[in-house]
């Protein structure tokens, strides 16, 4: 969401970002006014019932229900009550939420003014069947009644590529597409510097993310996997990582806890990361081909696609080993058909309209109109 706000603000819109206390100092940090509102992400995850082992597997949708039961749900209801005094006082004229967040939705819609939904990843099949329970039972929970037909009728803004959109989706009148982004230039030169100054022609990007990249053993094995590979590797390992899982890294391996996004990818051939939507979105920005390790929430069904449609490979958790990352490397690397179709998508992304083109279409359909 991101790239939209920051169009929004150099367009002239005073904005205002609600999240939780832990997103709060950056947003700040980056010149957003933003408000603490609802949990934070380790609340919210401690609300994630464990897993009863003595069950078979769950199927993709089954977590995703859960996690919308446990997660969710709870962290919906208190953020929109939080969120709705504020929004009373400031007076929105529009509100962009999260797909996976409706307290600003419902705040929208005490108010009277109009809500778009922000997509933040790939669209399955069964997408607005996954995400109604949500929407309904926070609108009830809340006394708004007909929230779920308010959202799912409403604008979507969709950073999805058409050719990766089920069937028939792409054509929805109510579907706003939006390029995305890989996000802004790390502000410090020194990153830049550090990464030309590694010593091989080709450089591969390996991050977890921020909410995964503590499972025990993964970054170790994909690391493991190509360090004897002739390849720069510039990883990420996020907060709260002990780097000394990672042992002493090689002259070719540069490891930090954080790096503006596009800062890297422009300067590598592949991406080795969990294939969440952001990590995944910004590399197929860049035309990257990837190596999936999907480890939970939307990540498998990330990885199906990219492989389906021929932009990398995946390898699930049971799957992950040091030799089998190396293989698939070798073959991301050699095989041209993967950058071909990286490249593909992201001729398919730049004919997107742009983050400040979008602006100005809510502007002219939902601020003007209301």
């Amino acid at each position: 969401m991101f790239p939209l706000a920051r169009a929004a603000q150099l367009a002239g819109h005073d904005l205002v970002f609600a999240s939780g206390a832990d997103v709060v100092p950056g947003l700040r940090q980056a010149g957003f006014t933003a408000w603490a509102v609802g949990p934070s992400q380790a609340q919210a995850v401690a609300a994630r019932r464990p897993a009863d082992e003595s069950e078979p597997s769950p199927t993709w949708e089954q977590r995703v229900a859960a996690d919308m039961r446990d997660m969710f749900v709870p962290a919906d209801i208190r953020r929109a009550e939080e969120l709705l005094p504020l929004a009373q006082e400031w007076r929105p004229d529009l509100v962009v939420h999260a797909a996976g967040d409706v307290s600003g939705a419902a705040a929208a819609a005490v108010l009277g003014v109009p809500s778009v939904m922000h997509g933040l990843g790939l669209v399955p099949p069964g997408f607005e069947r996954l995400l109604e329970p949500l929407f309904s039972t926070v609108g009830e929970s809340l006394g708004v009644t007909g929230l779920a037909d308010r959202i799912l009728q409403g604008t979507l803004l969709d950073l999805t590529p058409a050719s990766l959109l089920p069937p028939g989706y792409s054509e929805r009148s109510n579907r706003q597409p939006l390029r995305t982004s890989a996000g802004e230039i790390d502000p410090d030169p020194a990153v830049a510097a550090a990464i030309a100054a590694l010593p091989f022609p080709r450089t591969v990007y390996l991050t977890l993310g921020t909410i995964m990249n503590n499972r025990p053993g993964v970054m170790e094995a994909a690391l493991t996997g190509i360090l004897d590979f002739p390849v720069n590797v510039v990883v990420t390992t996020g907060r709260g990582f002990d780097n000394r899982r990672l042992g002493s890294p090689p002259a070719h391996v540069l490891v930090r806890e954080h790096i503006g996004q596009a800062t890297v990818l422009a300067e590598c051939s592949a991406v080795i990361s969990h294939t969440g939507s952001g990590t995944m979105y910004g590399a197929m920005s860049f035309g990257l081909p990837q190596l999936a390790l999907p480890m939970g929430a939307d990540q498998p069904y990330n990885a199906a696609t990219l492989e389906r449609v021929g932009a990398g490979l995946r390898l699930d958790p049971p799957d992950l080993a040091p030799e089998s990352v190396r293989n698939a490397l070798m073959r991301i690397l050699d095989e041209a058909s993967f950058t071909v179709s990286a490249r593909r998508l992201q001729d398919e992304i730049t004919e997107m309209p742009t983050a400040p083109e979008v602006v100005g279409l809510l502007e002219s359909r939902l601020i003007m109109a209301s």
